[in-house]
């Protein structure tokens, strides 16, 4: 059986972005300014985040990730699991894509923020932030 090569078949991202809505997910990017260590906010009432894509390409200034909840989008704190760690990606880097615990996510926000443990100093930073939407 000879197979015919078609842009359905072979292109598995052509449609990745509806697939992902349709299962819940959604894309949302987290930008690190340049000369900055925190990144911009987003509103994730209703969702968890599940996966967390580090910039496609560039430099990266080795820092480690944390994360910042908000009830308010104003007043910042610093998110620990439930035994009383801070959450915490140690040394990613450029085209890392690191799988999250939504269980530590739950009772978070509803705006959160990503933290570098070191300034940004080679220009803004894109993180992509995976959220799937709970019921």
């Amino acid at each position: 059986m000879v197979m015919q090569a078609t842009d359905d078949l072979y292109s598995p991202v052509k449609n990745l972005h509806e697939d992902l809505n349709a299962v819940g997910v959604q894309l949302r990017s987290l930008t690190i300014a340049d000369e900055g260590t925190t990144s911009s906010s987003i509103y994730i009432a209703d969702a968890v985040p599940v996966r967390l894509d580090m910039p496609s390409s560039g430099a990266w200034e080795a820092a480690n990730l944390t994360f910042q909840a908000s009830p308010d989008g104003t007043t910042w704190r610093d998110l620990y699991d439930k035994d009383g760690d801070q959450i915490t990606i140690t040394g990613p880097d450029v085209d890392y894509s690191i799988a999250l615990n939504p269980a530590e996510f739950a009772y978070a926000g509803p705006y959160l923020r990503v933290v570098a443990s070191a300034a940004q100093t080679t220009g803004a930073k894109v993180l992509t932030l995976y959220i799937r939407r709970v019921l």
